[in-house]
Order: C-alpha cells, then structure tokens, then sequence
C-alpha cells in the first residue's frame, strides 16, 4: 500500500554496512558475545560504533546503534544458518568456527563451507579466523589477507592463560600484553584474542586495548549470572548446541567448583 519494501534482517544489515566500514562476526558458536563485546570495547575506546547485536547487552542500552553515518566501524553478528551470509560484503570478518550445523537447510557440510568461503572472498579486507579451528585453518591457512589467532603454536595472535585468569597475547614472538575479561572459560577468552587480534590491527594501542577490554561486563542469557549468595550461585546460558553447552558447564564448574545442577531446554530439534 505504501510501496515500502519488506526485505530480510540479513539484507537490510549487508546495505547497511556497505555505507559503513563494515565488520561481521561469523560461526557457529560464540558470535553473540564476539559482537557484543566488540562493540563495547570500540565503544570505550571512543570509537563510536555501529552495531547489530542478537541478545540485549545493558551496557550499549539497545540491540543495535546506527551510529553516525561517516567512517567508522559498524559491527554485524551474521547468521549462517539460511544461506544469507553471502549477502554480506564487509570490510573486515572474524570467523570464529565451522562444524556440521544446519544440515536442515545445507545439502552437506562441503555445502556449508563454501558459503563460508563465498562470504569471506567478498570481505574486502582482513579475515580473522581461529586456528585452534582445523577446518577454518584448511578454508583459510593460505589466504593472504587472513590472519589467525587462537591457542594454536601457529596462530600469529597466540593466547597463554595466566594463572590469575588473565591471559597474554603474543604476536609471532613479540609478547603484546596481558589481558583480562569479567567472563570465563576458555571459549570467552578465545573470543577475547579476535577481538584483540582486530583491533591491534587497526591501530589500537595495546594497553588501550586492556583497559577497553576489561569493561565488558556481558549480554543477557550469555553466562548471565542471576542470583548470589555464600552458597549458590545461578546462571542463565543460551547455549542450547551440545559444543556450546558442553564449553559452558565445563567453564561454569571451573569457575565455581562444587556440584552443578543443570536444567536444559530444547531449542531446535535439529541442534539439539
């Protein structure tokens, strides 16, 4: 009636951030809490970001931010699950992990990483990617514009964790700094290291870098922490894929030790 056009969430982001200097998150696993805690940090750096986010981080207010219409980042978490990462053409991508999902959708797992290879050849710039991931450092290992991090001895941004939950990052055999973060397990840490690795690159000073980092206090239903006392201590987890739930209660039973009582709801038959 009033000729505007209805498109999909993916298409109307992917436009977006052909305007802007465009960053997606990709992957399975992880990609809410690498957004959000992307757009923090850039937030505090005084970078004034654009974003997209899929849960509620208090601490940004909103789900998502235009931010002004200039140069500066707009950070995207993108979705691979119905084929609509091709629509995306960023300046720059993380890509945090790769393994046999949305086979509802995909005819086979070869056909799930060529969408991960069509996505990444329309990002213009640098591809961040895990190589603690074996089938990310297969897709990606010989790329020239792509970098990786990770706990792996080949990765260029190399993860040790201290023994006071902080972590050092090295790039090649240069010792960057030592980093800390407000969420634990390891899985949070190796998040931590993109977004380390992404903005080392693009210029931020490395003790900038730390102090931003820290900042990040977490997004809803993501390690949420909903109740304390001297005796319990409860935690409300999206994670509903079994990598996912199996990476949470491993860190939450790290962290706080004791006996866990879990209660788990479905969230698709096809995940879990």
């Amino acid at each position: 009636q009033y000729e505007i056009p209805i498109v999909r969430r993916a298409v109307l982001l992917a436009n977006l951030i052909r305007r802007r200097r465009g960053v997606c998150v990709a992957g399975m696993h992880g990609k809410t809490t690498t957004t959000a805690l992307l757009a923090q940090t850039l937030d505090a750096l005084g970078a004034a970001p654009g974003y997209a986010v899929g849960a509620i981080v208090p601490q940004l207010g909103r789900p998502a931010r235009m931010g002004d219409f200039d140069k500066r980042f707009f950070v995207v978490e993108t979705d691979e699950s119905d084929g609509t990462l091709r629509e995306f053409h960023a300046e720059q991508s993380i890509v945090l992990n790769i393994n046999e999902e949305h086979l509802d959708y995909y005819a086979n797992f070869d056909a799930v990483c060529d969408e991960f290879i069509a996505f990444a050849r329309q990002t213009t710039g640098t591809i961040f990617y895990c190589a603690d991931d074996p089938r990310l450092a297969e897709l990606y290992g010989d790329w020239d514009n792509a970098i990786s991090y990770g706990f792996n001895p080949t990765a260029e941004y190399r993860v040790e964790i201290q023994p006071d939950k902080g972590f050092v990052v090295w790039q090649h055999e240069q010792r960057l700094g030592e980093f800390h973060i407000r969420l634990f397990g390891e899985k949070n840490i190796s998040n931590a290291v993109a977004v380390v690795a992404f903005l080392h690159q693009n210029g931020f000073q490395t003790n900038e870098i730390a102090r931003a980092l820290f900042t990040y206090r977490g997004a809803r239903r993501r390690q949420q922490e909903l109740f304390a006392d001297e005796r319990y201590r409860v935690f409300d987890d999206y994670g509903h894929h079994p990598q996912e739930i199996r990476a949470t209660l491993r860190a939450i039973k790290e962290q706080c030790g004791g006996r866990l009582v879990v209660a788990f709801q479905p969230h698709r038959y096809s995940r879990t």
